[in-house]
């Protein structure tokens, strides 16, 4: 009973209680935000997307070229992955993967996941354009 009396009469314990419960606060109204804020950028995202594709959708050479890219993005990914290959060849870089693997692959792996990230997600955007494209855009 006396700790509680000396917590209730120290400012210290006060504060510390109305910091965690304004931090407590600050999470719930977090959490209450994020979800619709995603929402509402996935949406915004998407529209922006969808206008694009529609417009670039009515043009042969467009498609075309959108679909030139993406073969192009794509041999620079074979290059890039050979190169990784040949680089791992190389003695020193052994020696990194022989003091440990998975310091080697954190250290070796970042461009290849990048470029397959971006080619990823721009292939899909040839895929959107293909398949929506009319029968009248020859």
């Amino acid at each position: 009973m006396e700790q509680i009396f000396n917590n209730l009469t120290s400012l210290d314990w006060w504060f510390t209680g109305i910091f965690f419960v304004l931090v407590g606060l600050f999470f719930n109204w977090l959490f209450k935000w994020f979800p619709s804020t995603f929402k509402k950028l996935n949406r915004n995202n998407r529209a922006k997307r969808l206008k694009k594709i529609r417009h670039l959708r009515w043009s042969q050479s467009e498609i075309n070229y959108e679909i030139s890219k993406a073969t192009g993005r794509f041999v620079v990914f074979c290059i890039i992955c050979l190169s990784y290959l040949s680089w791992l060849a190389y003695k020193p870089v052994q020696n990194i993967f022989d003091l440990h693997i998975i310091v080697g692959l954190i250290f070796s792996l970042p461009h290849l996941y990048s470029w397959n990230f971006c080619g990823l997600t721009k292939h899909a955007k040839v895929k959107a354009l293909q398949s929506g494209c009319n029968e009248n855009c020859v």
